[in-house]
């Protein structure tokens, strides 16, 4: 079964965890995780896989290699098919203003029955 999961907290500007807070040192809201549609699990086949976030305007960064995804990482802009046996997928959600979200992350296991 896949595993859905917050790993981390906010991101700074250089994609490293931190809390974020404005000029004035008021808290920043936070942008809403990434949702993976459909969710990690068991797959007999390829599987494609939609992210959003109900933040409107956030952008999403994602890793596929097992690392945890910054603002360099992979823009999301269209679905993405996964094809290996187990992929183990990472996300958060940005938006200039607000504090980025938690990492979240599902593992796809791509068996044949």
């Amino acid at each position: 079964m896949g595993v859905v999961d917050a790993v981390g907290d906010a991101m700074t500007g250089d994609g490293s965890p931190d809390a974020s807070a404005d000029s004035t040192g008021e808290a920043l809201t936070a942008v809403a995780a990434p949702v993976f549609t459909p969710p990690g699990g068991e797959y007999m086949d390829s599987v494609t896989v939609t992210m959003a976030s109900a933040t409107p305007g956030a952008t999403i960064y994602f890793s596929i290699d097992g690392s945890t995804p910054t603002t360099s990482s992979t823009r999301y802009s269209a679905p993405i098919t996964l094809k290996a046996p187990r992929t183990t997928l990472r996300a958060f959600a940005a938006k200039d203003g607000m504090t980025p979200s938690a990492v979240v992350l599902a593992v796809y296991d791509l068996s044949v029955f």
